[in-house]
Formats: structure tokens, C-alpha cells, sequence
């Protein structure tokens, strides 16, 4: 019907299919089909409506003074936009009673902590209560998902609540594009600013740079902001972390390094030059880049695959060889290497990001859902991510969802 330029006919289909039923995976690969043809032909891909899928939701928000006045104004905000699957954490006050109305509405929740179960109650929840307690561990039982960021905090963290947030942001606009279908973010907040580089008004500017819907429920906050406090000694930053080798490279005799080194590793190292590194290190095959943001990442990932797509290696005397990449996103420490007296970076997500390399396929770019999120929450963003499963890393290092970084089509060849 779409294709025969009847939208009306299509949206009658669609609105039968919608009375058969169907699982919500269905639902999303129709309208993301759909949508292709949309986009190709011209029609308003407000035609799929008649085939609705729930709202991806995020929703933040502070501790309120009257309870009672923000469940009424969350509900009035939920019986507006409708079905959700809903992504947020879950700290004592407006996070926790949305969750909970998400619950009673039958709804999917997906919970994303910044740091795990003891270490967040002790921070966030237990502070304003017992009763607080009993609630946050009703959400997370009933919860479809739990998500924690990292392994532990780090002082008072706000890089860790940061990135939590962020993560949680992302999910739920990549969540939006496999429904083909929206992402809205509610946030409890009196609209007041914090010193912090952390919290509810970080988070409501944040969103606003992905151009989705945003709904302010606005209440009187309970009590002030605090200031941060972090923890004597270095704090985290998050920072886009690379790592790279050549697949072939250990078979290569002694006599063909040199040609190796000159025709192959110094052009793939010109791709590092002129873009704003942290960090670059490199030890035969192997590269280690740390790079001021995911999108940065992304481009001289995929750069770098160009380059060595283009290289000549008939030409050159060499056998065949590849390119394996992996991107990873997380806090990490800024310090001094005593080693090779220069700064460096550590920490869990360094070692993370250095498990994703080896199980990537020759040719490919593999990123973790963290940095897929980070890319997502980038309206302007020249990259799509497409997920792959959850992949087991190397050196048994657990199991994470992965997706497969490509550049979308048209979008240029570089970032500056």
C-alpha cells in the first residue's frame, strides 16, 4: 500500500495488525521496515502510528517536598504519553516514585546504576529512610533489567553519576530507534541549576542536545543541592578509550617488519594527527588511543579502517592483513606513568575496552552499549551503531552488549 502511494490503506492494515496482537519485537522490525520505505518514498512516517509501540522513557529527577503532589502530576504526565519502557535509576524521591508507577501501570523498567546495589542504597537511598530502602528493592526486583556502570564509587562521584545518567539516556534513544518509534524524558525538577557536574539539571540539559521530548514535572524540591564532595586524591573522568591491532601481524618474518612499520603502521598513526588525543601509545601492531569524546572515537575508528582498507599490501610485498577495533567509554583515572614518566590512564574501563579488541572481527569496529549510548545521545551524529548481541570478551572477561560502529551513508568522511 505504501509503495502504491495509499497511505490511507497502509494505516488500515497496520491498525488490523494492531488488533491481531504481536510481541513488541515484532512490532519493531514492521515499523522499522516500514520507515525505510517512509523515508524512500516520501510519506510521513506518522502513518505507522496506527501500529503503536510503548514510548521509550527516561526520567530523573530530585527529592520532592509533597509526595503526593508529584505522584499526581507523574501519573497526569503517564496516562498522557502512554505505554513506556522506562530507563532511569533509581535514588530515593521522584526516581524511585516514577518507577514505581511505571510498575503499577504494567510497564517494562530497565535500571542503570551508577555504582552496585550496597554502595548506591548507602549513597542515594538510605539516607532519607528505611521506608526508601523497602521501595528502591521493590523497583529492582520488579525491574526487567539492572544495569551497574561500574564496579565501585569513588568519593562522592560524580563522573560515575554522570555517566550513569548518560548511559541510561542513550538506552532508551537507542531503545527508541529499534521500535521506530519515540523517546521522551521526564524529569522531576524545580528548575533550579547545581554546582554539581551531576544531577537532575545535568541531566535535563543533557537530553535537550538530542532534540527528543522533554516533559518538566516541577515541584518543590526536599531540601538543597550538595555541593560535591569527592574523596581526597585523583577523581575519575570519562574518557573514549581505543584499542587496535593488526590481525597477521605475529606471522609476519623479521624481514618484512621494517615495510610493515613504514607502509602500514605510519599511515594508520597519521590518522592520530591533528585530532585532540589524551593519549597514544602503541607496541608492535597494537594501538592505545584515548580520545576527548565518543564521537571523536568513532570517526578515527573508522578512519582508520579506511586507511587500511586502501593500502596496497600486493603492492607492498606483505600478506593479507586486517584491522581489528574496539571503542569502550568510561571514568577512568588521569596519572602519572612512572614507566614511561607521561601521563596515562587507568582504571576497570581502560581493561574493558582492551577485552573488546581481540574478539572483534578483522575489518570491523565493535563498541560497547555504553558508547553506543554516548553516540546516541548526539542528534547530529554521523554514526549508527547496530547491535550484535552480547558478545563474551576476552580473558574471560564477562559478557557485554556489542554493536558494530558504521559511518551513516552521506555524512562525510571526517570530524574535526
Amino acid at each position: 500500500m505504501l509503495i502504491l502511494d495509499d497511505a490511507r490503506g497502509a494505516a488500515a492494515c497496520l491498525a488490523a495488525a494492531d488488533r491481531v496482537g504481536g510481541d513488541l519485537a515484532d512490532r519493531a522490525s514492521t515499523r522499522r521496515q516500514l520507515s525505510l520505505v517512509c523515508q524512500a518514498i516520501g510519506v510521513d512516517v506518522a502513518v505507522l502510528d496506527s501500529l503503536p509501540v510503548p514510548i521509550a522513557l527516561h526520567f530523573c529527577g530530585h527529592l520532592v517536598a509533597d509526595e503526593h503532589e508529584a505522584i499526581e502530576e507523574i501519573r497526569t504526565v503517564l496516562d498522557r504519553i502512554g505505554p513506556v519502557v522506562a530507563h532511569g535509576s533509581l535514588a530515593a524521591g521522584a526516581d524511585i516514585l516514577i518507577a514505581e508507577e511505571v510498575l503499577r501501570r504494567g510497564s517494562e523498567l530497565h535500571v542503570v546504576l551508577p555504582f552496585p546495589m550496597e554502595e548506591f542504597i548507602q549513597t542515594s537511598v538510605a539516607p532519607q529512610g528505611p521506608e526508601w530502602v523497602d521501595r528502591f528493592q521493590f523497583c529492582l526486583d520488579s525491574a526487567a533489567s539492572v544495569t551497574v556502570v561500574t564496579a565501585a564509587r569513588q568519593g562522592d562521584d560524580d563522573a560515575a553519576y554522570a555517566y550513569c545518567s548518560s548511559i541510561a539516556m542513550g538506552t532508551a534513544l537507542i531503545r527508541s530507534r529499534f521500535m521506530a518509534g519515540r523517546a521522551v524524558q521526564i524529569a522531576v525538577w524545580d528548575g533550579i541549576l547545581s554546582s554539581r557536574f551531576a544531577g537532575t539539571s545535568v541531566d535535563v540539559a543533557r537530553w535537550a542536545t538530542s532534540g527528543s521530548t522533554q516533559i518538566i514535572v516541577k515541584v518543590e524540591r526536599s531540601g538543597t543541592s550538595t555541593p560535591a564532595r569527592p574523596r581526597p586524591g585523583p577523581s575519575r573522568t570519562v574518557e573514549a578509550i581505543l584499542f587496535a591491532d593488526v590481525k597477521g601481524f605475529s606471522a609476519l618474518p623479521d624481514s618484512q617488519v621494517p615495510t610493515f612499520v613504514n607502509d602500514v603502521l605510519r599511515p594508520l598513526a597519521a590518522v592520530l594527527d591533528g585530532v585532540d588525543v589524551r593519549q597514544r601509545n602503541g607496541w608492535g601492531d597494537a594501538l592505545f588511543v584515548v580520545l576527548d569524546s565518543v564521537a571523536t572515537a568513532a570517526d578515527v575508528a573508522l578512519r582508520l579502517q579506511e586507511v587500511m582498507a586502501n593500502l596496497d599490501l600486493e603492492v607492498l610485498g606483505l600478506p593479507n592483513l586486517s584491522l581489528r577495533i574496539g571503542v569502550h567509554a568510561g571514568p577512568v583515572f588521569s596519572l602519572h606513568d612512572p614507566v614511561r614518566a607521561v601521563t596515562s590512564y587507568f582504571g576497570e574501563h581502560v581493561n574493558r575496552a582492551a577485552r573488546i579488541e581481540p574478539i572483534t572481527p578483522p575489518g570491523a569496529v565493535f563498541v560497547t552499549g555504553a558508547c553506543a549510548a554516548l553516540l546516541a545521545l548526539d542528534a547530529d551524529s554521523e554514526f549508527a551503531c547496530e547491535y550484535v548481541g552480547r558478545v563474551a570478551t576476552a580473558k574471560s572477561y564477562g559478557e557485554f552488549p556489542m554493536y558494530l560502529l558504521r559511518r551513516v551513508a552521506g555524512s562525510g568522511t571526517s570530524r574535526s
